[in-house]
C-alpha cells in the first residue's frame, strides 16, 4: 500500500455502519475520513507552493464562504467521520439515480442551514433563468426537505431529511422518505447487508473492516446486461464470421451458468500511519466493475464488431478476437477459483463447471475447433492461485498461431497483451522462476 492523505488517523467502519446499508443493495459504499482536516491540509500545502497561488485561493474562499454562509473547513466540520452511499431497488431509482447517501454531522441543524443558503444563493445567482426553491412534505415525525425547479425539464429533486445526528440525501424525496421508513423498523441488522450471504462470506476471508469498504452485486449486473448481450453477441458474431472468423453464439454461456458462478465484490480498505492496505474477495479480479462479468461472454463478441469498422487485416482482426478470447478464460479462472483461490490445473475443469464452453478455446488464427484438445490453441501455466504474483502468465498462446510474430499472454492480474517472442519467453522464464521458489 501507499501513504496518501486521507489514511492516517481514520476510524474504522463499525457494524453499526453498516446497518445503514440494505441487506439487498446493488452497491455500497461506507468510508470513514475527515474532511474538514483534509481541505486544511490540502489549502496548506497549496498556500506554501507560491504567495500568488495563495491569493487566488483566498479569492476562491471568500467566494465560497459567500455562497455557502461559511468558511469552506467550517462549513465541513459540521460533518462527522462517517459517510455511507448505496443503491437498491427499493429506492425505485434507475443506474446511479437510486443512490441515497447518510451522512454523519456533529450539528445536523447547522449544515442544513448552510446547504439552505447555498441553494438561495444559487436560486439568486440564476434568477431571471430559472425558478428555483425548497419545497418541503411531512412525513411522519420527519421533514423532508426538496429542491424545485419550474419551468425546466429537470429530471431530479434533490431532497434530503436530518435523522439522528445524520443528514440522508438522495436525488427525490421519496427516496429519503423510503430510507427513513427502513431506519425506522427497529433491529436493522437483519435487514442490513451484515446479513447478506456475499458479504459475510467475503467479511470470513478478509478480517477487519477497515476504515472504508464498497460492495457491488455482480450477480445482479450480470443480469440486467445479460439480454444486450445475447443480442449484440450474435450480431458481432455474424459479422465475425463475414470476416473469416470461426466464432458463434454458442460461445455466450448461459445465464443461469453465470449465475451459479458469480457473487458479489467486496473490498475493505484499512490505512494506519504506515500506509494503506487496500484488499478484496469476489468471483472476478479487483477493479473490475458490477457490470464486468457480462463481458466474459461480451468480450469475443465486442471485438468481432470492431473487426470491420476499424478496416484491420484479417490476420489483425483474428488477432483481437484471440485475445478476447483470452480474457474471456482470464475471468473464467477467477470464477472458478471463487472458492479456494487456486486456478484448476487444466481447462477442462472450466468446462465441466458450466463456467466456459468450448468454443472460446480456439484461436481463429487455427484451423483447430470443437472436437481438438481444449490446449490446441492455448496453454494453462499451472499451479498458480490468485494471490500468485500479478505478472506471472497464467495463460499462453501456443506459438506460431500469428505466424511467429508474437503471442497474445494472459497474466495472472487479467490483462491480455501482445508480446513479441524474445518478450514472451523472458516473462515465461520470470514466471517460472517465481513459482519454482514460491510454489504459486
Amino acid at each position: 500500500g501507499g501513504r496518501g492523505l486521507l489514511s492516517p488517523g481514520a476510524r474504522a467502519i463499525t457494524e453499526d455502519d453498516l446497518k445503514l446499508i440494505p441487506k439487498n443493495a446493488r452497491w455500497a459504499g461506507a468510508t470513514n475520513v475527515n474532511l474538514a482536516d483534509a481541505l486544511r491540509a490540502v489549502l496548506t500545502h497549496a498556500k506554501s507552493i507560491d504567495p500568488q497561488v495563495a491569493q487566488q485561493i483566498d479569492g476562491v474562499e471568500s467566494v465560497v464562504t459567500g455562497v455557502v454562509g461559511a468558511p469552506p473547513v467550517e462549513f465541513l466540520e459540521l460533518f462527522g467521520d462517517t459517510f455511507v452511499i448505496y443503491d437498491t431497488p427499493n429506492s425505485g431509482g434507475v443506474w446511479f439515480t437510486g443512490a441515497v447517501a447518510i451522512i454523519e454531522s456533529s450539528d445536523a441543524d447547522k449544515a442544513e442551514k448552510h446547504v439552505l443558503q447555498t441553494i438561495r444563493s444559487v436560486a439568486s445567482m440564476i434568477a431571471g433563468e430559472v425558478a428555483l426553491d425548497v419545497r418541503s412534505m411531512e412525513h411522519g415525525k420527519y421533514t423532508i426537505q426538496f429542491v424545485n425547479v419550474a419551468g425546466q425539464p429537470m429530471p431530479f429533486a434533490p431532497a434530503w431529511a436530518k435523522r439522528d445526528g445524520r443528514l440522508i440525501m438522495a436525488l427525490y424525496p421519496q427516496m429519503v422518505a423510503s430510507t427513513l421508513d427502513r431506519l425506522d423498523e427497529g433491529d436493522l441488522r437483519n435487514t442490513s447487508i451484515l446479513a447478506n450471504e456475499d458479504f459475510d462470506k467475503a467479511r470470513g476471508v478478509l478480517g477487519d473492516l477497515g476504515t472504508s469498504f464498497t460492495y457491488t452485486n455482480t450477480r445482479e449486473g450480470v443480469q440486467a446486461l445479460y439480454p444486450l448481450a445475447l443480442t449484440f453477441g450474435q450480431i458481432g458474431a455474424a459479422m465475425a464470421q463475414g470476416e473469416g472468423v470461426n466464432i458463434d453464439i454458442s460461445a455466450m454461456p448461459s445465464l443461469r451458468t453465470l449465475e451459479k458462478h458469480i457473487h458479489g465484490q467486496t473490498q475493505f480498505t484499512q490505512s494506519d500511519s504506515d500506509g494503506t492496505l487496500i484488499s478484496g474477495y469476489g468471483s472476478i479480479p479487483l477493479g473490475v466493475s458490477s457490470m464486468a462479468p457480462a463481458s466474459l461472454t461480451l468480450a469475443p463478441m465486442a471485438a468481432a464488431i470492431l473487426v470491420p469498422a476499424a478496416s484491420e487485416s484479417r490476420g489483425a482482426a483474428k488477432r483481437t478476437v484471440c485475445a478476447a478470447n483470452m480474457r474471456g478464460i482470464g475471468q473464467g479462472l477467477y470464477i472458478y477459483a471463487q472458492e479456494d483461490g487456486k486456478f484448476p490445473s487444466e481447462f477442462q475443469a472450466l468446462i465441466d463447471s458450466n463456467i466456459l464452453t468450448p468454443g472460446v478455446f480456439y484461436c481463429p488464427s487455427t484451423t483447430f475447433g470443437p472436437g481438438d484438445p481444449l490446449d490446441s490453441c492455448y496453454v494453462l501455466v499451472p499451479g498458480q492461485t490468485t494471490y500468485s504474483h500479478p505478472a506471472n502468465v497464467l495463460v499462453y498462446e501456443r506459438p506460431g498461431n500469428h505466424d511467429d510474430e508474437g503471442v497474445n499472454v494472459l497474466f495472472q492480474d487479467g490483462h491480455v497483451q501482445f508480446l513479441s517472442m524474445e518478450e514472451f519467453e523472458q516473462r515465461l522464464a520470470e514466471t517460472k522462476g517465481r513459482l519454482e521458489k514460491t510454489g504459486a
